[in-house]
């Protein structure tokens, strides 16, 4: 196990780990919760019924969104009407919503590190599991990307309602979270690397620091533990179980 120490509520911002929103945020639509988002989720895995079928393959009850196209290719097996399926929905190169089976490796208001798998004129793209990589537009670019590199990203709905990334995390990361409390469990992702250890997104949503002094060997950019809090104080103290992983 790693002893580590978080940043909770109550924060106290160093001038050495200064991570706060600029006040000239841009308005996003990152959604936090399923409230922010026409439903069914944009951007996330939805338990979808088949409503009918064509030779090309399959439409998916999406209430107030209409039908939601399933290609042949990406349905499950033997599928036919009335099966219920887990769809991940998101947008054709022609604006159309459809989805597949395939999960990706990581859905809507998530933070992650995804490879880069091209850049062109209209940005990058990232490999995310899906035959339609992730566009991660140059105004969302933060210092110099390279192909076959990978980049930790928001992913984000932008005003138009494409699913797309940002490697500016501070407009969508808050500085302090105020629900923490003694026991309660996080997903953490290591940001980067500080002064006084590491910063880490705490539940996609919060910043946080994983000080030197209680790790007991160095992290990578990218990984993920799973941190409890000890201590609801300043700084939040937490152990983070030997469960990371890069993705």
């Amino acid at each position: 196990e790693i002893s580590a120490c978080l940043v909770g509520s109550e924060m106290c911002i160093r001038d050495s780990f200064s991570y706060c929103t600029q006040a000239a945020s841009r308005t996003r639509l990152a959604a936090k919760s399923s409230e922010e988002v026409l439903m069914p989720d944009i951007g996330r895995v939805n338990r979808l019924t088949v409503s009918r079928q064509s030779p090309a393959g399959f439409y998916l009850d999406g209430g107030d969104l209409g039908d939601i196209f399933l290609s042949r290719k990406n349905a499950p097996e033997n599928c036919q009407i009335g099966d219920i399926v887990d769809g991940f929905i998101h947008h054709h190169s022609d604006g159309s919503l459809i989805a597949s089976s395939k999960t990706p490796l990581a859905q809507l208001g998530d933070v992650a590190l995804l490879k880069i798998a091209q850049i062109n004129d209209t940005g990058a793209f990232l490999d995310w599991g899906l035959d339609k990589e992730l566009l991660l537009p140059y105004a969302e670019h933060m210092g110099e990307i390279t192909a076959g590199k990978k980049a930790l990203v928001k992913i984000y709905l932008d005003k138009s309602y494409r699913i797309v990334a940002s490697m500016k995390l501070d407009e969508f990361i808050e500085d302090t979270a105020p629900h923490l409390s003694r026991g309660q469990r996080f997903d953490v992702i290591v940001a980067g690397k500080t002064e006084l250890g590491y910063k880490a997104v705490i539940d996609n949503g919060y910043w946080g620091l994983l000080y030197d002094s209680d790790l007991i060997r160095p992290l990578r950019k990218g990984e993920t533990l799973t941190a409890y809090v000890k201590k609801a104080v300043s700084y939040t103290h937490l152990r983070a179980h030997e469960t990371g992983r890069n993705l």
